[in-house]
């Protein structure tokens, strides 16, 4: 199972190597007491994270990334979720290598990369993570790093959407109502953001109620 593992997510693991000079320096900072900042309850939440993670769950790890990059009182630690990210993705993770992917596109934690970022996108979507999908589709539609391409970006919204993501399914509506990559249809655009809708995003109900 580890070898399969290892096997699976090994282009992951060359990329994060890849990777390791920007994130070397926030291991650094990933143990720095930050007592000033952070408030008891959230602190105390990560030490507890912090031992499960070492004892290798992965799924902690991911939280603690993901507990550092929402932060609290306006406050971020993206260094040091992209630290946390970083264990979590390379141990095959793929929500943490999408949300590492975001830090690498945004520049946040770490040294702005699209190349790094669309690389992260492209293998955890090819593994069948949504939302890494979502955003790969949206560099391919808008010609980031390659060729603006809406009908590949339609069907990778198309494949986001279908797999959870209801981002993609109003992205893929607003294709659909436009035209663009797929044949001009308000009845399948509307389908597409009621989708959204019944997944919770707020802005499919919108977009849905809009073509009533």
């Amino acid at each position: 199972m580890k070898i399969a593992k290892i096997l699976i997510f090994g282009a992951l693991i060359v990329l994060l190597g890849a990777c390791n000079k920007d994130l070397q320096k926030t291991s650094q900072l990933a143990d720095d007491s930050s007592k000033n900042y952070e408030s008891p309850q959230l602190a105390q939440a990560i030490k507890a994270l912090k031992e499960t993670c070492a004892s290798g769950n992965i799924e902690d790890c991911y939280k603690i990334g993901a507990l550092y990059a929402k932060g609290e009182r306006g406050a971020h630690w993206y260094s040091k979720a992209s630290y946390y990210y970083k264990i979590a993705c390379e141990q095959g993770h793929l929500l943490a290598c999408t949300h590492l992917g975001g830090l690498y596109e945004e520049g946040l934690g770490v040294r702005q990369s699209f190349q790094v970022a669309f690389r992260f996108y492209q293998a955890a979507c090819s593994k069948g993570e949504a939302d890494s999908c979502n955003n790969l589709a949206r560099m391919v539609e808008r010609g980031i790093l390659v060729s603006k391409d809406v009908a590949y970006a339609a069907s990778l919204y198309e494949k986001a959407c279908i797999g959870g993501s209801a981002t993609a399914c109003v992205n893929l509506g607003r294709m659909y109502y436009k035209g663009r990559g797929v044949g001009k249809n308000k009845l399948t655009a509307k389908s597409f953001f009621g989708q959204s809708c019944d997944m919770g995003l707020q802005e499919g109900c919108e977009m849905y109620k809009s073509l009533d």
